[in-house]
């Protein structure tokens, strides 16, 4: 495989494409780790919405409730 120089090319170009796929992945795996967190940020952990067009009933006893 490796007495000619196209070989060499070969295994050359498979190494760099290995090494260029696991960068991409890296540095996209950090953004989106990084994008989750700042999204996360931007909501609470708990989100009440409610159930229909209606509205939510009973909402002043609910925000009391939640104030305890």
């Amino acid at each position: 495989l490796l007495r000619r120089p196209i070989g060499y090319f070969a295994v050359l170009g498979v190494a760099v494409c290995v090494f260029m796929m696991l960068t991409v992945v890296s540095v996209m795996n950090g953004f989106v780790d990084k994008i989750e967190r700042a999204a996360k940020g931007l909501f609470g952990d708990v989100i009440v919405e409610p159930a229909g067009w209606e509205g939510l009933a009973y909402y002043d006893e609910f925000v009391a409730q939640m104030k305890k």
